[in-house]
């Protein structure tokens, strides 16, 4: 989508060959700190790369021996023993052996770097931790362990969100903050059903959310189903029958995916029905444990099935989950199989249809990024090969000139908000931007118009299309 993937050379350790360092400055103080450690482990061909946690805690535990005061401040976090031991022994007896090997590996510092130091800060991260990527290809770079950011505790109705600007981190306010409010970011899609929210916050991080959007239960937005669950079509509800025999079979825990008690013939019925929506998620979550047996895939022809089982059944609104992550995932898909027109149309629905609803701040950072993928899209209709196809669209009322315009006005608008002019995602918009509009801050009045007078065209195609036959 245009953002490099790195803006700085990097050369890899003569050792190990796999860590790359920026300078030899600060290869020279990793060395020291840290990386003399691992370099030998990673230095053997056959074994594979160590998990982010375990390389994590091992250069923790050497910063701790020098006595660097900020990795006494990440000993405070909770680690949880007795939750995880609890709910899920076999995830503890990992933790603790990964811990003892990050252990090892680091020499077995002694005193405050101990074991038991390892096994709360191994435990710690895995709880804690936030994940890095790039905001356009999404790409993990790897993992953030910090003293702060990492404090900040999780909502389902959240009033600030976090970045990655590659290489700061950044905490941004998503509406006005009071002195004395608590921030709050979201650790987990807060767009999903209660229940599913409720079991991936369990899972993930060991705890029951209360807060105020779970306080109210199933009664929100995202529990809401088109009519009442017990006028499912009768052909529908013989589907439904047809999955739960097939979902018992294979031993599938509905608990995630539970509707209401789950004990009515309906409920059940509409239960099964989510899951099997849910079902391309779980597999890209990789929850094996909560769906066991033969996973579908994310493919196309997988997220279209699943698709029509939300859509088909009348019982799904286009902004109630499934149905979001499913034309996200067909947006992303689409995109890279390098299909324009299809990535279009989708990300047309998405960005006039469901975002308004379900990201209504455009410079939600999130929307930002698919703003701008779109408008990447619309602006391959400009290439000479592809005229054709333009003067098509045009005469069916999609003007993808005009479309490419206004999303790059949006996003140019809504960046301070979100990752910054400054930030390297700024420092793309803006070259795009200076290209086409000029070096002016905004852009002329005759264009704004040109824009505003086309808007509710483009709003209209895109409310036309059918998700289903794209």
């Amino acid at each position: 989508m245009g953002l490099p993937a790195g803006f700085t050379e990097v050369k890899a350790c003569t050792g190990c060959k796999t860590i790359k360092y920026c300078s030899k400055t600060c290869q020279a103080k990793a060395w020291k700190l840290e990386h003399k450690y691992e370099c030998k482990v990673l230095a053997v061909p056959t074994r594979p790369l160590l998990p982010h946690g375990v390389r994590a805690t091992l250069k923790l535990l050497r910063r701790l021996q020098a006595g660097d005061k900020t990795v006494t401040e990440l000993l405070r976090f909770e680690p949880k023993f007795d939750e995880i031991q609890k709910s899920d022994p076999e995830k503890y007896e990992e933790y603790s052996t990964l811990a003892y090997g990050a252990w090892k590996y680091a020499d077995e510092p002694d005193a405050q770097a101990g074991l038991e130091a390892a096994r709360r800060l191994f435990f710690a991260i895995n709880r804690n931790a936030l994940s890095l990527s790039t905001p356009l290809d999404d790409i993990s770079l790897g993992i953030a362990f910090d003293p702060l950011v990492c404090t900040v505790n999780h909502s389902c109705d959240p009033n600030a969100f976090f970045i990655f600007n590659c290489p700061k981190t950044m905490l941004r306010a998503s509406r006005p903050i009071a002195k004395g409010e608590e921030i709050f970011i979201k650790y987990r899609d807060v767009i999903n059903p209660f229940s599913v929210r409720q079991a991936e916050l369990k899972e993930a991080y060991y705890f029951d959310c209360a807060c105020s959007k779970c306080a109210k239960g199933a009664t929100l937005r995202e529990d809401v189903f088109v009519k009442p669950i017990e006028d499912l079509s009768p052909e529908w509800g013989r589907r439904a029958d047809e999955l739960i025999k097939r979902q018992a079979a294979r031993k599938i825990n509905l608990t995630w995916f539970r509707v209401g008690s789950n004990t009515s013939q309906a409920e059940r019925r509409m239960s099964a029905l989510q899951a099997e929506g849910f079902a391309p998620w779980a597999a890209g979550r990789q929850i094996v444990n909560k769906w066991p047996g033969s996973l579908p895939g994310t493919s196309i022809t997988d997220l279209k099935a699943s698709l029509r089982v939300c859509m088909e059944s009348g019982m799904w609104t286009i902004t109630r989950q499934p149905v979001p992550h499913l034309l996200h995932s067909l947006f992303a898909t689409y995109m890279a199989a390098g299909d324009v027109e299809r990535t279009l149309h989708i990300g047309l629905k998405k960005h006039f249809v469901l975002d308004p609803v379900i990201a209504p701040q455009p410079f939600w950072y999130e929307h930002l990024v698919d703003t701008w993928a779109l408008s990447q899209t619309a602006t391959t209709y400009s290439h000479p090969r592809n005229q054709g196809d333009a003067e098509r669209l045009l005469r069916k009322g999609c003007d993808t000139r005009i479309l490419f315009l206004g999303l790059l006005m949006e996003v140019w608008e809504n960046l301070p908000k979100s990752y910054g002019r400054e930030s390297p995602l700024g420092g793309v918009v803006e070259r795009v931007w200076r290209t086409c509009i000029g070096e002016m801050d905004e852009p002329p009045m005759e264009l704004k118009k040109q824009v505003r007078d086309a808007w509710p065209a483009l709003k209209g195609y895109a409310e036309r299309i059918d998700v289903l036959t794209v």
